[in-house]
């Protein structure tokens, strides 16, 4: 049986590999993920057990450097690259390819054919990509589009991505050239597989550094791949003027002992693991550079700009916006741009209030008594006033000692503006206030886009965009659920759509439907009252519902409908007219 190793540099491309491999059974194949320096690392650990490996793209292209069997490239199709072009079609902000040379170059063919300019840049290896994506974020480019490391290289400088992925016809034709040159092989080796698994949970582990901080030697193990990086920011960031050095070390939620010997510019470092596993409150997460969001609406336009600035701040930072503007990604873009070596992101709407915060603010083992860290505290808005100037004394009575305070606040209820108010005069903190989506016309057909692939690549659908009617019927919506509104329609529509751009029809329906059920169904309009009538009329209709059932309460009916008081203010006096 031929034997075939996979490297797949996406998780996406290790499932359709592996639906491939059903049609070959006298094929074993073995998918691994792997991206570059990973897919070479597990090509060269396990190639004595196999007949070939299959790849693609630029890690396809590494490891036939790096391993004596041959490789085979999943190749990326016309039809893949097509499928993004037309995609992005209605990404309104500047964008390019980047990429090795077997992706762009059918780029460039596809431009010329399709008599459209498209920005394209070909790399060597990946250790040119940080200059590259550099350089395109100062020209104002917010989207790559490219193989893994390019896409994910850009997801962590903050760029909006998106991967070209191969189709499944382009996995198939690559088995089939395996198996036919597997065939030929096959006279030729004859060799049986040994995998060998050891992946031993260690309590104790060694580690040496050189005097620029580089591991000669140590484990890194799957259970806590985090402490050799966690024992190095340690080290850097402390004074050794003895040979030997004997600390405690909370490393995300496990407590270490630290033994650490400087002989000769080396550090030797023993740790051993004293503390067993601390069960974490739901409202608590440490962030780590992984926890940014993959792709994010608050990376278009001037959203990116705000985002790029508070990240140069190092006082506090108050985020605000009403419901929905994107305040949670924003946290995690600011937290991935922090350099704090530790971060917490804080979710108040998540506690047990008053318990759980009252037992950040007094007790001893609290979290909020870390050194050099940074804290993410999302949903002021949900406090009282006895509990946010609990917090706001904890804050400013703190002596300095490397600490950063982000919170988000949504200032549209009574409570939430009030709150806004208290955080600003208390903490004197730089504001950063997002944008409704109402307010960012010029950017909703990019964020659009975005949200299509994003679904395409969730749920497998082929959807290529909107056709203009229906996307103007989208950009002139009011939009009071802002962001979480609007991707929550555009993947119904991307769900439902039987065609591959989504008509006026669908849209205009969808949106009647998202209207009717803003309301209630006592003392609401039905949808047959709406026959025929504009999505004006109909959002006049919902607002009037909503204030007959609460009385007339206009900061109640604004909280309900998720919108703020002033567009309230707006429709009411459009209504009176």
């Amino acid at each position: 049986m031929l034997k075939v190793l996979a490297i797949a540099p996406y998780p996406g491309l290790k499932v359709q590999i592996d639906k491939a491999a059903l049609q070959y059974p006298e094929m074993k194949v073995d998918c691994y993920v792997g991206d570059l320096a990973a897919g070479v690392e597990a090509a060269k650990k396990h190639e004595h057990g196999f007949d070939l490996i299959l790849s693609r793209g630029g890690t396809a292209k590494t490891i036939r450097k790096a391993v004596s069997i041959p490789v085979v490239d999943v190749e990326i199709s016309f039809l893949d690259i097509l499928r993004i072009i037309k995609l992005v079609d209605v990404y309104q902000q500047k964008y390019a390819f980047v990429g090795f040379e077997n992706i762009t170059k059918q780029i460039r063919t596809l431009s010329e054919v399709l008599a459209k300019p498209i920005d394209i840049i070909t790399i060597q290896n990946k250790e040119q990509l940080p200059e590259i994506l550099q350089r395109l974020k100062k020209g104002g480019y917010s989207l790559i589009i490219g193989d893994n490391i390019t896409a994910e290289s850009a997801r962590r400088m903050q760029f909006n991505s998106i991967l070209i992925e191969s189709g499944q016809e382009s996995v198939v034709d690559a088995l089939m050239r395996t198996e036919e040159l597997g065939n030929q092989l096959a006279s030729e080796r004859n060799r049986s597989r040994e995998l060998i698994l050891a992946h031993n949970a260690l309590n104790v582990s060694s580690y040496v550094f050189d005097s620029d901080l580089h591991m000669l030697a140590g484990q890194v193990t799957p259970q806590q791949p985090y402490v050799a990086a966690s024992i190095r920011q340690y080290i850097a960031r402390s004074s050794f003027d003895d040979e030997e050095v004997v600390d405690h070390l909370r490393i995300h939620d496990r407590y270490f002992h630290l033994d650490i010997s400087h002989q000769n510019g080396h550090f030797y470092v023993f740790a051993k693991d004293v503390t067993k596993r601390i069960e974490r409150p739901s409202y608590l997460e440490m962030l780590t550079d992984d926890s940014s969001p993959t792709n994010s609406a608050d990376l278009i336009g001037e959203s990116k700009n705000q985002i790029e600035t508070a990240s140069r701040v190092h006082s506090s930072i108050l985020v605000s916006g009403e419901a929905g503007t994107g305040k949670e990604s924003a946290l995690l873009l600011l937290a991935a741009n922090n350099s704090h070596p530790q971060k917490w992101l804080v979710n108040l709407k998540k506690m047990n209030l008053p318990r759980d915060l009252h037992h950040l603010l007094k007790d001893t083992d609290s979290i909020f008594l870390d050194t050099n860290a940074a804290f993410f505290v999302e949903g002021a808005d949900v406090l009282d006033g006895t509990q946010l100037d609990e917090l706001c004394s904890f804050i400013s009575g703190l002596p300095q000692r490397g600490v950063q305070w982000i919170i988000s606040v949504n200032p549209q209820s009574d409570q939430g503006h009030r709150n806004f108010e208290i955080l600003m005069s208390k903490i004197e903190p730089y504001s950063m206030a997002l944008k409704p989506l109402r307010l960012r016309e010029s950017d909703l057909s990019s964020i659009i886009g975005l949200y299509v692939y994003e679904f395409n690549h969730e749920t497998k659908t082929t959807v290529l965009g909107f056709e203009p009617a229906a996307m103007e019927i989208l950009q002139t919506f009011s939009w009071p659920g802002n962001l979480k509104q609007l991707k929550r329609i555009v993947k119904k529509l991307v769900l439902e759509s039987n065609t591959a751009f989504v008509q006026a029809t669908t849209v205009k329906s969808a949106l009647k439907e998202e209207m009717y059920l803003a309301g209630t169904e006592e003392n609401s309009p039905t949808m047959s009252q709406w026959h025929g009538q504009t999505l004006e009329e109909i959002e006049r209709a919902v607002v009037q519902a909503a204030l007959s059932r609460n009385n007339g309460n206009k900061t109640l009916t604004a909280t309900q409908l998720g919108i703020s008081r002033t567009t309230l203010w707006r429709i009411i006096k459009q209504t009176t007219e």
